[in-house]
């Protein structure tokens, strides 16, 4: 905050000045804390970005519009680096997408087999503009959730085979 307050604006700080105090949010203790607040997944599209190796640090509020918030704490996300490009400089503010931290996801979206869509209430426009902006219904997304419908379906399988055992047993 004291190099927007020296330059006047984000876009003002010298290059090598902005790497330097940019450089600490990149820091694994910065990245660890974030990962562990996000339970390893990335705060929008809730894949695992240590496995492909592309966790980023994200500005939900963008530093080069906000630039009063590019040093908060508060407004840091651990994101893959897909969801961190798409969204690149939207802004949240103008143009709001959930912040995960603000606002439970679950509460947002709704599942049908692998697409994502909004939710019909109150938060309908600003999921819709999430999936969007974030680009949720990519098919980048789709073999993971595609894996996770699978083992769902065995699990209720293996869970029916159970019921019915059970049922037999008692007569």
């Amino acid at each position: 905050m004291e190099l927007v307050d020296k330059y006047n604006e984000y876009k003002k700080i010298p290059a090598s000045e902005k790497e330097a105090a940019l450089k600490h949010y990149r820091h694994d203790d910065i990245r660890n804390a974030l990962k562990e607040s996000s339970f390893h997944k990335c705060a929008f599209c809730e894949g695992i970005p240590a496995e492909t190796g592309f966790a980023e640090v994200e500005h939900f509020h963008p530093k080069s519009i906000y630039t009063n918030k590019a040093f908060e704490w508060t407004n840091l996300l651990y994101s893959c680096k897909a969801c961190n490009n798409k969204k690149l400089n939207h802004d949240t503010q103008q143009h709001p997408i959930i912040n995960p931290y603000d606002l439970d996801p679950s509460d947002c979206f709704t599942y049908t087999d692998i697409m994502i869509e909004p939710k019909e209430g109150a938060n309908h426009d600003i999921a819709k503009k999430t999936i969007e902006v974030c680009g949720l219904s990519d098919k980048r997304l789709f073999s993971a959730r595609g894996d996770i419908l699978v083992s769902f379906r065995i699990f209720e399988a293996d869970i029916r085979e159970a019921m019915e055992e059970f049922d037999l047993a008692r007569t």
